[in-house]
């Protein structure tokens, strides 16, 4: 039972993921507005971060970029990071930058490359997940369907699998034939078959097995 709950709480925050980035201004006011935050808050700490390692702040901005907005979003809000941190914060006159700076920034890039590209990974298995889910919704509503007309049908409606053992017997089969359910279910369907015709059911399960072959 719980594990159907964290399901359905799973599957709603999915959807509800899936609403924001549908929205145009959710996509770009997170990657805009993640961006100026993660400034404000680096511009803030100032001095408690050191001028080589500027970009801390900028991940998670740039994480919810990429999950709002995809892949080239979050990129793009990969290279405002860049050149923001670059120009704020790492050379007093916005273009010089020396060796440990550059290498700095490089790992910054590499860094966000991994990360844009997880979370676009992620994305994607949400959207398999998303169209699973769906699926089996679709396949319980119809099996349920399929139950409640074989439940309800005054016809004998009996299901058996490829040995010919039943699996299924409904009321229609309970009034037709005069065996209950519980008798029937888990035995052989050539009991039902007229004594004049012995070889019929061997026959059928024969094509089955030949298929199954085939």
């Amino acid at each position: 039972m719980s594990s159907l709950f964290a399901a359905e709480r799973v599957h709603r925050w999915a959807r509800q993921l899936r609403q924001l980035q549908r929205n145009p201004w959710w996509v770009w006011g997170s990657l805009v507005g993640g961006v100026l935050v993660a400034t404000l808050i680096r511009w803030a700490i100032g001095g408690l971060v050191h001028d080589r390692i500027p970009f801390t702040t900028y991940y998670p901005a740039i994480v919810v970029a990429t999950l709002l907005g995809g892949f080239w979003r979050g990129a793009l809000a990969s290279i405002l990071s860049a050149v923001l941190a670059w120009w704020l914060f790492m050379s007093p006159f916005g273009f010089a930058l020396d060796q440990g700076q550059l290498v700095s920034l490089i790992t910054f890039i590499l860094v966000c490359l991994l990360l844009v590209g997880t979370v676009t990974a992620l994305n994607a298995a949400v959207d398999l997940m998303l169209v699973e889910i769906d699926f089996r919704r679709e396949a319980q509503i119809a099996l349920g369907q399929l139950a409640s007309v074989a439940e309800t049908s005054e016809d004998a409606i009996i299901t058996k699998d490829l040995d010919g053992i039943i699996t299924s017997w409904n009321k229609g089969a309970e009034r037709i034939f005069g065996y209950e359910a519980d008798e029937m279910i888990g035995k052989p369907i050539s009991l039902l078959i007229p004594p004049d015709r012995p070889d019929e059911e061997p026959s059928i399960l024969a094509q089955h097995w030949r298929a199954r072959a085939l």
